[in-house]
């Protein structure tokens, strides 16, 4: 439900219908669509200018409107636990240290296979897309500091990285798209978003940035837990 809400507040090109993405994008992840929703602006504005401002200030409207819904629906059943109370009871100092231990993974992790797609001589001398993979790296180092952190970020990624590839498809020669999309879909269908939980990996036989690679490049198999 997320990442389809967030598909639509991206792709729709009516803008009152992107504003109902970015309602129940911040339906069910509030977070995750505020800064997917700045990332995303950066981006826009860079790629279109004063046309970009009236699509973010009806997303902003719809991200609004999401948001005092969920929050009326959370007082009503009680209130729920911020992000912060967890990092404060699990301790900072663990968080930390799950970030240094795991941060090559948390990396790769923030756009998976978008990084080949994003990092293509011809594509990162686009603005748009130089401005979508440094906020990446940001975010990989900013928003690590968490419990579950590749999925807030990759959360958090998503709907810019469809953006940049609408902008890569609309700028660059067909031919040259498709060439980029032969050398995308492969890596795409074997990359994984690895998860990092509490400073402990889903699959820990991915305990080294070269296990991940070994993997993706068909020299051992997916690592499963006991």
């Amino acid at each position: 439900m997320t990442l389809a809400a967030a598909a639509v507040a991206v792709l729709a090109l009516n803008s009152v219908v992107a504003a109902v993405g970015w309602g129940v994008f911040a339906l069910n992840n509030a977070s995750e669509a505020a800064i997917a929703f700045v990332v995303l602006a950066v981006v826009l504005i860079a790629d279109q200018r004063r046309e970009a401002w009236r699509r973010l200030v009806i997303g902003a409207a719809g991200f609004i409107v999401g948001y005092v819904w969920i929050q009326i629906a959370i007082s009503q059943w009680g209130g729920a636990t911020s992000q912060l109370a967890l990092n404060e009871h699990y301790g900072w100092a663990r968080l930390l240290a799950n970030d240094q231990n795991f941060w090559p993974l948390i990396f790769v992790s923030t756009l998976g296979a978008g990084w080949v797609f994003v990092t293509a001589r011809d594509v990162r001398t686009l603005l748009p897309v130089r401005l979508f993979a440094g906020q990446a790296v940001l975010a990989s180092i900013v928003l690590s500091i968490g419990l579950d952190d590749t999925r807030v970020i990759s959360t958090a990624m998503w709907p810019s990285l469809m953006l940049v590839a609408v902008i890569v498809v609309r700028r660059l020669p067909r031919d040259r798209v498709h060439e980029l999309l032969r050398q995308f879909m492969p890596i795409a269908l074997l990359m994984v978003i690895v998860i990092v939980w509490d400073g402990q990996l889903v699959y820990p036989g991915w305990d080294s940035f070269v296990h991940l690679l070994r993997y993706i490049f068909g020299h051992s198999p997916i690592p499963f837990q006991d």
